[in-house]
């Protein structure tokens, strides 16, 4: 997975198309988001790579669970209520390693450029300006 962000993004557009289009589905959605397989004999560390090296959250053998209810026509549609969701969610599940928040994203829908792979940044910034999602080079203190 590139990041949890990106993923977690697409996953839930994916899911939240399918139930809209073709389930006739709308209003609030209940999603619930883990990893999996964590257990005892498979645990999860989470690994942050930056270019002055890795740092590593503590292991789990649990899969960790996050929830959030969201309207399905936001989880549907690229923009910043998809990005909050995914911050939300993402944020849910990294704080079962130790760690307090995504940095990539916020919980308002913005995304913190910085934070991503330079290999990725470009894209992600593209693709936010084409969405009019707010992109910002602040970082978390």
């Amino acid at each position: 997975m590139r990041t949890w962000s990106s993923a977690s993004c697409s996953g839930l557009r994916f899911l939240a198309r399918h139930a809209r289009d073709r389930a006739a589905s709308g209003g609030n959605a209940a999603v619930r988001a883990t990893l999996w397989p964590v257990t005892e004999e498979t645990p999860a560390i989470l690994v942050q790579n930056r270019s002055f090296g890795g740092s590593l959250g503590h292991q789990i053998i649990k899969p960790p669970v996050a929830t959030g209810a969201f309207d399905l026509d936001d989880l549907a549609e690229d923009g910043a209520p998809l990005v909050a969701a995914t911050s939300a969610l993402t944020t849910g599940l990294i704080q079962h390693f130790g760690y307090p928040e995504t940095l990539q994203t916020t919980s308002d829908g913005t995304i913190r450029i910085r934070y991503w792979n330079q290999g990725y940044s470009q894209r992600v910034q593209n693709w936010a300006e084409a969405r009019n999602v707010q992109v910002t080079q602040e970082t978390v203190s």
